[in-house]
């Protein structure tokens, strides 16, 4: 049986049992305890994922597409680098996972524990470095269970599930870790297929999907196309939407594009293992100004409004990295996540209000524009930065530079920042509005 599906190749039930028990015999062996694994989306990555949760290894995903200032950062983090020599060149230093699952070893089972770290994730940071998230097994297992038990997705029993999100961003957990814990059959979907509509329709189509996991920009990127319908995924049955917010206008053009899908529009920060609510949406419901995110009887933690403020408890809240306290604190006795995101429960549904900070998101992404300063900052001959964001989440950076234009400051920073965090717009000005505090101003127009 095939168990993954990917454009480099494929996985049987049986090739996926052998190559994740070598690679996880190689890690045992070495007694790795973080491993960094460049993902692209090829199935020795996947086999390589598999194998990380078998020896109680904390897999960190590192983005091929990444700078590589920003990619290193993060792999200094690791015992290890593993990559798939056929969809990157590697380092010198680095494993090539082509050479570990050519040597049979042997793999010690290990007893179940809840504390032991399941993965970490790299966001954006105020700082200009980026932040990591460790998720414990614990806090995946609350996850899936929770997962597991949306009606939508516990009445289908989906055995095929379509995959967007790429593996270093925490939506694919839905997909990723279901897939690996029911033994689902995944095909996913490669950064270079999302230019091509023909190439990326024709990957679903031979998907046989029941669920999908999207992020709402994607299936409104998919809507352009008449082709994005029912006959091209006639086994789809649930959409699992995350990221972002979902907007009723999306949800009704699904209705009539897939007729008896179920949507269902979930919440949850990356502190938190993806998401820990999610509210089931129907036609009517896409009737109305705005989505609920949750409902509140089924939730994986324990959901609180705090001045406003949407506050996360329970067995899902994670932590940062290196000491870093962020979010974190305490709620009437438990571990809490304070989101930054405003709120309000109203109904028996959790429905969002907006940040109450700077923080964005852009296709899924989570952005902190004090990151894009602080590296605009790192550029030779620039004295100030603010970045602002517009209405439609146009990012606009306004700097004070000497001797430079905004073509090599743009080049500058892409070597510094993913491509999602470049501004759109860079303007040179001579001075930069400061308050009654002489701090900058940050309400800048575009």
């Amino acid at each position: 049986m095939t168990i993954y599906c990917s454009g480099t190749g494929s996985l049987t039930t049986e090739q996926l049992e052998m190559y994740s028990g070598r690679i996880a015999a190689y890690l045992q062996g070495r007694d790795v305890r973080f491993a960094g694994i460049v993902c692209g989306k090829s199935p020795l990555v996947y086999a390589a994922i598999r194998a990380c949760a078998m020896a109680h290894v904390c897999f960190i995903p590192i983005d091929e597409a990444l700078p590589g200032q920003r990619r290193s950062v993060i792999a200094e983090n690791a015992d290890i680098l593993l990559y798939d020599g056929t969809v990157f060149p590697g380092q010198p230093g680095w494993t090539d996972l082509r050479d570990v699952v050519l040597h049979p070893g042997t793999f010690q089972p290990l007893p179940e524990d809840d504390i032991a770290p399941a993965y970490r994730i790299y966001t954006s940071g105020s700082t200009g470095f980026p932040k990591g998230t460790q998720v414990s097994r614990g806090n995946l297992r609350s996850f899936l269970t929770w997962f597991s038990g949306i009606p939508a997705i516990a009445e289908t029993k989906p055995r095929s599930v379509l995959n967007q999100a790429m593996f270093s961003f925490d939506l694919s957990v839905a997909d990723l870790w279901y897939s690996l814990s029911t033994g689902a059959r995944l095909t996913v979907m490669e950064r270079g297929l999302f230019g091509d509509f023909s190439a990326m329709f024709r990957r679903m189509s031979e998907s046989g999907a029941e669920l999908a996991v999207f992020t709402p920009s994607f299936a409104e990127l998919c809507m352009c196309d008449s082709g994005f319908c029912r006959e091209l995924l006639p086994e789809l049955r649930v959409i699992f939407f995350c990221g972002e917010t979902l907007r009723p206008a999306t949800a009704e053009k699904l209705f009539r594009r897939f007729p008896g899908v179920r949507i269902i529009n979930a919440y949850g920060p990356t502190e938190t293992c993806c998401a820990v609510t999610a509210a089931e949406i129907t036609p009517e419901m896409a009737r109305q100004p705005v989505l609920p995110i949750g409902d509140m009887r089924r939730t994986a933690g324990g959901i609180h409004i705090v001045d406003g403020e949407i506050v996360i408890t329970g067995e899902s809240v994670a932590r940062y990295t290196g000491g870093v306290i962020g979010g974190f604190g305490e709620h009437r006795g438990e571990r809490c996540f304070h989101t930054g995101d405003g709120g309000e429960i109203r109904d028996g549904m959790l429905w969002f209000r907006g940040r109450l900070d700077r923080q964005l998101k852009i296709m899924g992404y989570r952005i902190e524009p004090e990151d894009i300063e602080n590296n605009l900052l790192k550029l030779p001959g620039v004295t100030q930065a603010v970045v602002s964001v517009s209405g439609k989440n146009r990012i606009t950076a306004h700097v004070t530079a000497n001797a430079t234009t905004p073509e090599e400051l743009r080049r500058g920073l892409s070597e510094l920042v993913p491509e999602y965090m470049l501004p759109g717009r860079i303007v040179i000005v001579e001075q930069l509005p400061v308050g009654g505090s002489f701090k900058l101003r940050r309400d800048i127009g575009e």
